[in-house]
């Protein structure tokens, strides 16, 4: 190949990486938002967690959830782990001071999980 090819390859335009780039601009601004989206649905599930502790709801609400038929049940934790565990672990017999850390900590540590990043 001579030099002149080479040069004469080099600009042709490739169709092929246009779309990538077109591809990457746009799913980076939908993540964007499913990551805000994410963040707005952990806090939300939180505050509503809150709402049924002080309203004295949260042991109705994990009375039905042990409750359910077993494969219901285990969709249940599977889709809403952090707060079915955190509703486990305050409808249990420990102390007081050890539920109130342990589910603090799950707030806490799902929520920062959550928080959107830049993207690299």
């Amino acid at each position: 190949m001579t030099p002149n090819e080479i040069i004469k390859r080099r600009h042709v335009p490739d169709p092929g990486r246009a779309l990538v780039n077109v591809a990457t601009a746009t799913r980076s601004q939908t993540s964007r938002v499913g990551r805000v989206l994410w963040l707005l649905l952990m806090v939300g599930m939180w505050i509503a967690f809150l709402i049924a502790l002080f309203a004295n709801r949260l042991d109705d609400l994990w009375r039905w959830a042990r409750d359910l038929p077993l494969p219901l049940e285990l969709g249940l934790w599977l889709l809403t782990f952090p707060w079915i565990l955190g509703t486990a672990v305050w409808e249990s017999s420990w102390d007081a001071w050890l539920r109130v850390a342990l589910v603090s900590a799950f707030a806490v540590g799902w929520t920062l999980v959550s928080v959107p990043r830049a993207s690299k």
